[in-house]
């Protein structure tokens, strides 16, 4: 955890020790107050012992404490300021690593986590350390070096009211300790059960509406109640453990007062200590105390700290996609020919989803990608936009291994139109202009949307396509929510093309439109189809039948036809 620590601290090192060397200044500054009041007291009962008080020392002293409290104030609230800038600074720097480290996982690192978890590490991880870690920069030092000083004075002031004090200090720092370690892993299964929480909330309120129609809402209540009830139980192991270091040395400092009452009755009567010094001993364990209480708080935030920072740490720690931003070259050599040689992949490097895959795509071709569910079309998709790296074999696009080509090339050459249409909230202009690199003019985009038979309901909106798409991209149809990402699509004009189930979401009537738009978007363009209605891929130039990864028929639609082999059982299925 150090070394985390050191990580997220050290662009603010200097910052933190000028803090750490005011709070030292602070708090001996603080600790002459008591020194002071003791004095007035003194002052005080001599005068009245001889009737004859003095009053220029007596205000002298006043003002004297007076300005050491407000010195400590205005030092209090600038350290404090200071600390929660840095506290900010530290949320906003890991919140841009952490997306940026988004960025650079590979799509199977991402597979691995929960889109909850990844969420509650970027809001009530990052938001819980930097909380926990001002506090404890506020309190840890203050405190260490307030109870040593405050010791050091007690010691000047009574060496035997002092020992009873200090016979307390190991029993207290071995409860804190002991519980410390017990809530340790509380602490941490609590932020885990919390990602668990935030998972599941996103995945029933993002589809509550496939809840309601299929009547799972009692269901999906038992599912969040048994993840609510984990997270209670797990909550209030690590308060339980973490609120008994009050209680505990609340009631050994309440000891230590029974005590240092006795003993200082005894050192008054022998006037070993005058009544002063005693009133300044019992303001040093009245702020002594406190500062106990605090460094028991400190071992709570250590322990938010840790739990917090092991989670955010070990998401930051994952192996990144290589930079590969020096194979970035010209790519005027793409003409759309595209060659799988003996390809074989697997995603966890033992079951092979992928085996020994060869086919070749000539320039304009329209391949069609069909099968069942899980042989593998939308796998061949991913090989070839890399977002898989292949086991062996080889991908070429016009004899060039897509090993050899950048990630940015890459999705240039290739325009997606996925099954799941992907809009994010803001307008209509700005969702169709997402991944287009080049300058468009409103010409350019207004041309796209008619292609894609968009530009008719787009018009009927009030404000047109500044049209405010909101959050859960409701206004809008879904038949609409895919013509704007098939005007997308018009738009980027890239040399390969890749649908998947791209006219699902639309009507008969639209679709036949579209299907007539797709043609001279496709026209002398390489296009991969992935399709389970069978009746829209007939005009494809080659099919390729899939099971397990494998090719098992291949041709087009005439030709596996009259070879009546699985192709035309499935088609006539």
């Amino acid at each position: 955890m150090i070394k985390n620590l050191y990580k997220l601290l050290k662009n603010n090192i200097y910052i933190i020790l000028f803090t750490a060397i005011l709070s030292i200044i602070q708090v001996i500054i603080s600790i002459n107050g008591p020194l002071i009041l003791g004095e007035i007291t003194d002052n005080i009962i001599k005068g009245i012992k001889i009737n004859n008080i003095d009053y220029d020392t007596l205000y002298r002293l006043i003002f004297k404490t007076i300005l050491i409290y407000l010195i400590v104030f205005l030092m209090n609230v600038f350290n404090n300021q200071i600390l929660s800038y840095i506290a900010v600074n530290i949320s906003y720097d890991l919140r841009s690593k952490i997306n940026k480290k988004i960025n650079n996982l590979s799509i199977s690192n991402l597979d691995k986590k929960l889109d909850g978890d990844i969420m509650s590490i970027v809001t009530n991880d990052v938001e819980t350390l930097t909380t926990s870690i001002q506090n404890f920069l506020i309190w840890t030092l203050p405190s260490i070096v307030g109870i040593i000083g405050i010791l050091f004075y007690m010691f000047r002031i009574s060496a035997k009211l002092s020992l009873v004090v200090l016979v307390f200090l190991p029993i207290s720092f071995t409860g804190i300790g002991l519980l410390v370690k017990f809530s340790q892993k509380y602490f941490k299964k609590q932020q885990d059960k919390l990602a668990t929480m935030n998972s599941h909330i996103e995945e029933i309120y993002s589809n509550h509406d496939i809840v309601k129609a299929y009547n799972m809402e009692e269901n999906t209540y038992d599912e969040f109640k048994q993840i609510n009830d984990n997270l209670f139980k797990s909550a209030f192991l690590s308060q339980f453990l973490s609120g008994m270091m009050f209680p505990m040395i609340r009631i050994l400092n309440n000891i230590n007062y029974a005590f240092i009452s006795l003993l200082g009755a005894v050192v008054l009567f022998h006037n070993t200590i005058t009544i002063g010094q005693f009133q300044t001993f019992i303001q040093y364990m009245n702020s002594f105390h406190p500062k106990m209480m605090s460094i028991s708080q400190m071992m709570s935030y250590y322990q938010k700290i840790k739990a917090t920072s092991d989670r955010i740490f070990e998401f930051l720690e994952q192996d990144e996609m290589q930079d590969d931003k020096n194979l970035d070259r010209d790519l005027s050599f793409v003409k759309g020919n595209i060659e799988f040689v003996n390809v074989n992949f697997s995603y966890n490097g033992k079951d092979k989803i992928i085996n020994n895959l060869n086919f070749s795509v000539k320039k304009g071709e329209k391949v069609a990608i069909v099968g069942h569910t899980g042989s593998g079309k939308t796998t061949i998709i991913n090989l070839l936009m890399k977002f898989y790296d292949i086991d062996s074999g080889k991908i070429l696009i016009d004899g060039v291994d897509i090993k050899d080509l950048s990630r940015d090339d890459i999705a240039s050459i290739f325009t997606m139109v996925l099954q799941d249409t992907w809009l994010f909230k803001g307008s209509i202009k700005d969702n169709i202009l997402f991944g287009t690199n080049e300058e468009k003019s409103f010409v350019d985009i207004k041309g796209a949307s008619i292609k894609a038979n968009a530009n008719h309901f787009i018009k009927t909106l009030d404000k047109g396509y500044d049209t405010i798409l909101n959050e859960e991209i409701s206004n809008i149809s879904s038949g609409q929510k895919q013509q704007l990402t098939i005007a997308r699509a018009f738009l980027k004009n890239s040399k390969i093309l890749i649908l998947d189930e791209a006219t699902s979401s639309i009507d008969s009537r639209t679709e036949k439109l579209i299907q007539k738009s797709m043609k001279e978007l496709m026209k002398d363009k390489t296009s991969f189809i992935i399709a389970h209605r069978l009746s829209t891929i007939k005009d494809a130039d080659k099919i390729i039948l899939l099971d397990k990864g494998e090719i098992i028929e291949i041709g087009n639609h005439k030709e596996l036809m009259e070879k009546n082999g699985a192709y035309a059982r499935l088609y006539n299925s």
